[in-house]
């Protein structure tokens, strides 16, 4: 087979299939890429396929004759920095040999395998139509509770016909889902969900949602990728929201950030310390322990009615901050012992207080 295409398509493709790369390998399968010809005519289908996850992306490319060929990630990835941009020439044969890749001057021959991957045809996969941006925005405000620890659930991004969560145990993050129509619960993986937002970042198309028994299928453009759809169960999480009215607290969401990270420069921990919140009505106090004792920031203003004192976890606090995108934050408070609540319209993130001895 013979292959005619842009090498800047073929680089652009390359550089999001390698953020679904596992890159500690658990099956030898796990480390290659998959070249062959697509059903789309005039397109050339790279494949990654990693354990519980794969992923697609179809190249324009003038193609002649028929071939599939194997070759590991690791000598693909150094193209990138040798091809020049212009007309690449692929040629293969189905069976034992080389990749030859051809781009001006440069030529070069890369090692293929015999390896036998899993029947799979991204274009076949059953979509419906998906909102992008809000799909990614509800996905990027809920995973900041996908931790790489053993707490339960914290690997774990559910979606129903309302909402987006996900939680560590500690905190919880519930976000609308305006993105499209979900028939049932859908489980994703942590590990899924950040791949995606890393592939779909800068990625323009079509996009659309679909699944089966066993896997969820995601498209954006010209890129497919699938994940397996985990057998666990995700927590009532709607019978934690609090329930009783809060006095709030609303304010501007890069003021009080800014504030905080100016806090934390300040203390110059390098852990995130534990933070005091102090509400006086009208203005809110934070208040951290650093490595010479203990700073607070300046009053900030808001509009409401809370007062009382509350102790946090001052990284959650950061994290959920660095999220939210809206112009105004309210945060609820309800007393010391009671989860605090900050939303900014579309996202509700529930953090639960520290008791300080």
């Amino acid at each position: 087979m013979q292959v005619e295409l842009d090498s800047r398509d073929l680089m652009g493709a390359l550089s999001k299939l390698f953020y679904v790369w596992d890159q500690k390998p658990r099956l030898p399968k796990d480390q290659f890429l998959r070249i062959a010809r697509a059903d789309q005519a005039g397109h050339l289908r790279l494949s990654i396929f990693c354990t519980g996850m794969e992923a697609h992306a179809l190249v324009p490319a003038t193609i002649s004759g028929d071939g599939v060929f194997a070759t590991p990630l690791a000598v693909m990835m150094p193209l990138s920095k040798v091809l020049p941009d212009g007309k690449a020439k692929l040629t293969f044969k189905d069976g034992k040999g080389f990749l030859r890749v051809q781009t001006g001057i440069y030529q070069l021959n890369l090692a293929r395998d015999a390896l036998i991957f899993p029947e799979s045809n991204p274009e076949k996969w059953d979509f419906q139509p998906l909102k992008i941006v809000p799909f990614m925005s509800a996905l990027e405000q809920v995973s900041i509770c996908n931790v790489e620890t053993a707490r339960p659930y914290s690997d774990l991004v559910y979606i129903d016909e309302e909402s987006f969560a996900a939680t560590d145990s500690y905190r919880l993050a519930v976000a609308a889902n305006e993105a499209f129509h979900a028939s049932g619960a859908l489980l994703l993986t942590g590990d899924l969900v950040k791949k995606v937002l890393k592939m779909f970042a800068y990625t323009v198309g079509d996009t659309g949602i679909g699944w089966d028994e066993s896997s969820v299928y995601l498209r954006r453009g010209n890129l497919y990728v699938a994940g397996r759809r985990p057998a666990k169960t995700f927590p009532q999480f709607r019978a934690v929201l609090p329930k009783s009215t809060p006095a709030t607290a609303s304010f501007h969401a890069f003021n009080l950030s800014q504030a905080i990270k100016r806090l934390l420069v300040v203390a110059g921990s390098r852990n995130q310390p534990l933070m005091m919140l102090r509400f006086n009505g009208t203005t809110l106090t934070i208040t951290a322990q650093g490595d010479s004792g203990e700073v607070s920031t300046e009053d900030q203003p808001f509009i409401g009615d809370a007062q009382g004192v509350m102790v946090l976890n001052g990284k959650y606090l950061v994290d959920t901050l660095s999220v939210i995108k809206e112009e105004k934050v309210t945060l609820e408070y309800r007393g010391v012992k009671m989860p605090l609540i900050i939303t900014d319209g579309f996202c509700i993130h529930v953090l639960q207080p520290i008791e300080k001895s």
